[in-house]
Order: structure tokens, then sequence, then C-alpha cells
């Protein structure tokens, strides 16, 4: 649908809007909105590959009348594979990895080729599988607001992070770039997923943040999150609104009950599609940001993702610049921003702005502060508990 460079337009806009509201609020973040669009790829060695994504976990699948993304990232998600297949024979071994892992790959192969694209995207979906049909969320908005009248934070504003992987976490370094103080929130039993990823670039994005552990299957860990998050100017979540609701902390009862100023849920596919689980491959097709086969009648012809992950990124400057906007106005608010709702706004922003020929060049920036162990300023923060 569009290229990679033109998206460069989109994170230009976005980090225009962060330099502005920071400068505003008196701490100006100058970042590159472009170069964050690629710098995973600096600290990991990524590189694109057609249809297979930069970090190999997502394909484009070919269906009887188009095409699906499909996303097979935790060994859970191989183990799903002849259920959604409905395969009754044996897929031997662990097919997290090696010979197995492509044995479960071709069998979703085979088996979309004689299903329709939103048939297998539907039938992924009812298995908890991140799958998307190009270009399905074009329309989608990238965020939902609802405001709650004014508040004012403190002077340096406290940020929650309860977010994982990417964007959630992009947004929050930003904001603490910004001059808030940020404290990430993990659970004792499954920890940021990305920190068994590059440990420099999961380092770059929560240098300086403290770091709390809770056990969010017990009543106190439960109390200890409340208390916590009632503290807090900003509160980022990427968790479904199930888990929050398991948790007691729905925003809308969290900021009824507190003087909490801003709410940013970051989800897959926004407010309409809330339990669908997406990863920023898959969020990106379905959005728009891919590239279309060059010659659509040709039997040969195939797309190709653009970037790696590239609706995380997009969608964490695009958190921050509605976080720091508000901060900025003093409103109180509940966003939701979604990665094809963002994927999608790219999307529209790179049709009208035609070619570009930004250099994309994937750059490590320094980090600043150290990023600690899970847990490391439970004392500092859940004293109370």
């Amino acid at each position: 649908m569009t290229s990679f460079y033109c998206v460069a337009a989109a994170a230009k806009t976005f980090a225009s809007n962060i330099r502005a509201s920071s400068a505003a609020l008196g701490n100006e973040v100058d970042v590159d909105g472009p170069a964050l669009l690629v710098e995973r790829s600096a600290h990991t060695g990524f590189q694109r590959h057609g249809t297979i994504s930069a970090n190999g976990s997502s394909r484009f699948l070919r269906c009887a009348d188009g095409w699906v993304s499909l996303t097979l990232a935790r060994p859970s998600d191989f183990k799903l594979v002849p259920a959604v297949v409905e395969f009754d024979g044996p897929l031997s071994g662990d097919l997290d990895c090696g010979v197995d892992g492509e044995l479960a790959w071709q069998s979703v192969r085979d088996w979309c080729s004689t299903q329709s694209a939103h048939a297998a995207r539907a039938r992924a979906e009812l298995f908890g599988l991140s799958c998307a049909v190009p270009g399905e969320s074009l329309t989608d908005q990238p965020a939902a607001t609802t405001p709650l009248g004014f508040g004012k934070s403190r002077k340096r504003p406290l940020v929650v992070d309860l977010s994982a992987l990417w964007a959630g976490p992009l947004c929050a370094h930003l904001l603490g770039k910004a001059g808030c103080e940020v404290v990430k929130v993990e659970s004792t039993d499954r920890p940021d997923g990305a920190r068994v990823g590059s440990p420099t670039f999961y380092a770059l994005l929560h240098g300086g943040h403290d770091s709390v552990a809770v056990d969010f299957t017990s009543e106190p860990g439960r109390r200890s999150l409340q208390r916590l998050l009632a503290r807090a100017d900003v509160v980022i979540t990427s968790s479904r609104p199930r888990a929050l609701s398991q948790l007691g902390v729905e925003p809308s009862m969290m900021m009824r009950d507190h003087p909490i100023q801003l709410w940013l849920s970051v989800t897959s596919f926004g407010p309409t599609q809330p339990m669908r689980i997406g990863y920023g491959d898959d969020c990106a097709v379905a959005g728009g940001l891919f590239q279309s086969p060059t010659n659509a009648g040709s039997s040969s012809a195939l797309p190709s993702y653009i970037g790696d992950a590239i609706a995380d990124p997009l969608t964490g400057l695009a958190g921050a610049a509605a976080v720091l906007e508000a901060l900025v106005t003093n409103q109180r608010a509940h966003i939701e921003i979604s990665l094809a709702g963002t994927a999608a706004q790219a999307t529209r922003t790179a049709a009208t702005v035609g070619s570009c020929n930004e250099s994309l060049r994937p750059q490590r920036r320094v980090r600043t502060g150290e990023a600690f162990e899970s847990g490391h300023h439970n004392s500092r923060w859940l004293a109370d508990g």
C-alpha cells in the first residue's frame, strides 16, 4: 500500500508534536522520529525478508482470495497450529523451533490456500493468534479519547507504566525524556517479554526508570498495584480489558476514584475489538503499511513487510505526543490508541506526501540511566503494601 520511506512523514509529525509539547512543559525532547522506526534493528541486526518479517515471527500467507499476515511468536502459538488447521495427525516434537517449526508453518500455509483470507483470519483469532488481512483497518481512527474534564499534574508527573514490548515502553521512554518520573511495573510471574530480546535495546527504552514487580495473582499484590496507580498522574497499559478487570484496575473505575490525570490504553485494534490480539507487523499490515505486489496480475507477485514491527514505534510516538499535549492543556482523559489505527493514519499520511527520500539507516542512541532488574525498587514504591 505504501513505501517504507513515506512512513517517515507520520513519524516526523509525531516527533514535531512531542518537541512542541515537551518544550511547553519545560523539557524539550528533540527526537528523530523516522530514526526511531528502525533503531531496534541497530541492536538486533534484524533485516527485511520480504514475505517474512524482520524478526522472523510473522509471515504473509496466500489464501484462496488474497493474503493474510500471521504471527507465531510464542511456543504456545505453534502448539495451537494443529487445532487451527484441523489437522488430526501428529506434529512431532517441539513446534517452536527448527524443522518442526517449519512443519507448523507449512501446515498453516497449506490450510490457508484453501480458505478465504477473512475466514483464515477469523479462525486464527478464535484461537488467540495474531492474524490480519492486508488493509482491513484502513478506515480505523488512531485513537479514541474520553474527556473527563480538567486536572493538573504535579511539576514532575509520575508515569506508571504497565505496558510491555515496544509501543507502550517507547511512549514511557519519551515521557521520561520530557521530565516525567517513570515507574515500570511487571508481573512477578510474567515479566516484560522484551527482557529476553536485545538487552541493549531494552536498556535504552527503560534506562533511568524505577522497576517494580507485583504478584498479580495475590490479593495483597493487587492491592499494592491499585495503591501505586492511585498515586500516578499518567498510567500506560497494553493489556486487554479483561486482564485489567481481573486486577481491579479498570480505567473508568480508577479515574473515577482517584485523581489520575491521563490513562493511555495501548491496544492492537482499538476499543471496537478489545479482545483481539495483534503484534506490530500484523497490525501494520492491517493498517495498510506493507508493500503491495508490483504486478498484481502475476501469480508470482508477493507482498512484503516494511520495517520492523513498524506499527509499534509509530504508536509509541503517537501515544507520547497525545499524552504530552494533554499535559500541556491540563486535559483529564482516557486515551485509547491502537497499533492498527495508528498504522492506518500513517498510510493516509503517506498517500498525501508522495515519494520520500529519508535515510533510515539504523543507529544506536546513547542510553541515559540504568535499566534495573525487575522489582529493584519495590521497597520504595510498595512500602505500604
